[in-house]
């Protein structure tokens, strides 16, 4: 499950029985309005508000690049999310956050950046990459 918005739902709800619901946290790297996800500067804030949450446990960061025609043009953005998933990994905090990036598209560069989940739904389920 992703979550895009902290206090986008009520996940203290008795009627959830989940003990402990992994979650990948969203960030708009891009900046495009039609991409979901903390910004940047919000995530220390995203990931105070969610640690709360006792039946929540926050697995990683994922991002969704622009759709480009090069996919080489992702690989920054790729980059700059394993470096925030990095600094949360390090002493003092240490979380262990995985990192999911990269799409049928452009998923080489996504491994070249050390992606630990990677989304290729339209490679599978479609008839063109």
């Amino acid at each position: 499950p992703l979550v895009g918005g902290a206090g986008a739902a009520d996940w203290q709800d008795p009627q959830i029985k989940i003990n402990k619901l992994p979650i990948f946290l969203e960030i708009n790297l891009s900046g495009e309005p039609t991409k979901h996800g903390f910004k940047p500067e919000e995530i220390d804030h995203a990931i105070s508000t969610i640690k709360q949450f006792s039946n929540l446990t926050i697995k990683g960061l994922m991002t969704m690049p622009p759709l480009v025609k090069n996919p080489e043009e992702n690989r920054a953005i790729f980059q700059q999310l394993r470096k925030i998933a990095d600094s949360y990994n390090l002493p003092p905090t240490s979380y262990n956050l995985k990192v999911s990036m990269g799409t049928s598209s452009d998923w080489k560069i996504a491994l070249e950046e050390n992606a630990d989940v990677i989304r290729v739904g339209s490679t599978i389920f479609s008839n063109h990459p």
